[in-house]
C-alpha cells in the first residue's frame, strides 16, 4: 500500500483516538526525538486499497530518531467498545495484512507488532489465552486485551 495513501487520507491529529466512549492515548516525551503517528485503518480509503473487510480502527506508528539503529513499532488498536471476538478478528485480519506486507518489502524484521483492544463494557474477548498464542505464534505480534475506559499505550508496552 502506498504510503502516501495513508498520510493523505488516515493521518489523524493528536496524540489519542477516541471511539466507542473508549480512548486510547500515546503521548509523546517532552524533549524527545520520538515520532508518533496515528492511522484510522478503519477509513473508507484504507479498506478501499489495502484491506476491504474487517479491519481494526487504527494503526499507531512509533519509532526514537535519536536510537538510529532502534526498531519501528507498530501499535495496532482496536476500541471494541462491547464487541469481544469480534474485536480481536478485527485486529487479526489488519495485523495479518499489515504484517504480510512488511515480509515482502524485508521491514518485518525491524519491526515490533504490538496489538491491543480496549473494551468498555460487555464481556471482553472469550478465551483471551489462545488469541495470545496465536498472535504471537503466527504474526509475532503481542496482543493485549484491556477493560478499561482509557488507555495509555505506555503504560501497556514497552519501546526502546
Amino acid at each position: 500500500m502506498p504510503f502516501n495513501c495513508l498520510l493523505w487520507h488516515c493521518l489523524q491529529l493528536g496524540e489519542g483516538v477516541k471511539e466507542n466512549n473508549v480512548r486510547a492515548i500515546f503521548q509523546k516525551e517532552k524533549n524527545s526525538s520520538e515520532v508518533i503517528l496515528i492511522f484510522k485503518t478503519d477509513h473508507p480509503e484504507y479498506k478501499k486499497r489495502f484491506a476491504p473487510g474487517v479491519v481494526s480502527d487504527f494503526l499507531f506508528y512509533y519509532r526514537n530518531l535519536a536510537n538510529a539503529h532502534g526498531k519501528v513499532y507498530l501499535v495496532f488498536v482496536e476500541l471494541g467498545g462491547n464487541k469481544g471476538d469480534h474485536s480481536v478478528t478485527q485486529l487479526k485480519e489488519t495485523v495479518k495484512k499489515v504484517t504480510d506486507e512488511l515480509k515482502k518489502i524485508s521491514l518485518f524484521e525491524a519491526t515490533r507488532c504490538y496489538a491491543l483492544v480496549v473494551f468498555s463494557g460487555g464481556s471482553g474477548p472469550q478465551g483471551i489465552d489462545r488469541f495470545q498464542r496465536e498472535f504471537n505464534r503466527d504474526y509475532q505480534t503481542k496482543l493485549i486485551a484491556k477493560h478499561k475506559d482509557r488507555v495509555d499505550l505506555r503504560d501497556v508496552f514497552t519501546f526502546e
